[in-house]
């Protein structure tokens, strides 16, 4: 019975708090806003999966499609929930590109991704945001 209450809390707080306690000094600008394509499944689980611990809570995940870095190359950009708070981000790619920035903030829908091609080659790859709805929406 306890656990509901804590497992709530936490989540409030990670969904209040979190991006105003985790954003950088200044606030980086990032000029390219990623539009939500479609929503995912988890993005190592079947389509279509959520998690509901409390009735009317759930995670949504959401993703970009496939683009460009160039060879040498960085992306910077961010993506916003279409409902809800923004709790994570996530990104993959084919290969020799690695995240150097991903962070919330600055408005609580937000997730700000940084991208850096390291291999010398163009590559290609996905951003994919995490939104907590169901609690202040």
């Amino acid at each position: 019975m306890l656990r509901k209450p804590l497992l709530f809390a936490l989540l409030a707080a990670i969904a209040v708090l979190g991006p105003s306690a985790l954003s950088p000094a200044g606030g980086g600008k990032f000029p390219l806003h990623r539009s939500v394509v479609y929503r995912a499944g988890h993005p190592s689980g079947p389509g279509g999966a959520t998690a509901s611990a409390i009735r009317g809570v759930h995670l949504r995940y959401y993703r970009t499609a496939i683009f460009q870095v160039a060879a040498n190359g960085r992306d910077d950009s961010y993506m916003k929930c279409p409902a809800g708070k923004a709790i994570s981000g996530y990104f993959a790619t084919d290969g020799g590109i690695v995240a150097d920035n991903s962070f919330p903030g600055p408005a609580l829908r937000r997730w700000n991704f940084g991208l850096t091609d390291l291999t010398g080659s163009q590559g290609n790859a996905y951003t994919g945001i995490v939104c907590l709805q169901g609690i202040g929406d």
